[in-house]
């Protein structure tokens, strides 16, 4: 496993696939199962594991979810997209950093839902699946949902569902992945099968 910079900066008290934060008794180490259970379900590889910017581990609840599956195959993640990672910018690191950004400290396992998670450039949070999309939209003002779709032209908004996916917002995640164009069309049929991408996208 890469050396880290610091233990004020530590990729791995995160899990690689929610980005959550994870106390040490439910920190899980990414394993060749996990991976190619990871790939299997997502459609793209874990990545990058060479790196001393990305965890290398997984949460209990994550690991849990993919051993269930292999019992039963309908068992599903609450988002579609995982937790998407690049590298943070070497210049601006603290402030594009998602660890040094996330204030750990003093919490414990009945704390956890009070962490606020940072939005940078180096990382993309989960994409939640279209029927809890859904369920959040209506719970959502009508206000508010038109000044997210102006805000972000990369989406089309469809007012009886979730926020799809265009083109250029497909290409982006396949560049920032890496993905060869097998692993490319994969994730792209999966996309297309949870109803997430723009009636236009190919």
């Amino acid at each position: 496993m890469p050396k880290r910079k610091s233990e004020h900066c530590n990729p791995d008290l995160f899990c690689y696939v929610c980005g959550a934060f994870v106390i040490l008794s439910n920190r899980i180490n990414i394993n060749a199962r996990t991976s190619e259970a990871y790939l299997e379900y997502f459609g793209f590889p874990i990545a990058n594991q060479e790196k001393n910017w990305v965890p290398h581990v997984t949460c209990k609840n994550c690991n849990r979810i993919f051993s269930e599956r292999r019992r039963d195959p309908n068992r599903k993640f609450d988002f579609a997209i995982p937790m998407i990672w690049k590298e943070p910018n070497p210049t601006n690191h603290e402030l594009d950093c998602y660890f040094c950004q996330t204030d750990t400290v003093g919490h414990n396992s009945k704390t956890l839902k009070n962490i606020i998670y940072p939005t940078n450039t180096s990382s993309t949070r989960p994409k939640q699946r279209p029927e809890r999309e859904e369920l959040a939209h209506e719970e959502s003002s009508d206000q508010s949902s038109s000044n997210t779709a102006a805000a972000d032209p990369e989406y089309e908004h469809d007012e009886s569902g979730p926020l799809l996916v265009n083109q250029d917002r497909l290409n982006n995640l396949i560049r920032d992945l890496d993905l060869p164009e097998d692993k490319a069309l994969l994730l792209s049929s999966r996309l297309r099968e949870w109803r997430l991408l723009t009636s236009d996208t190919i």
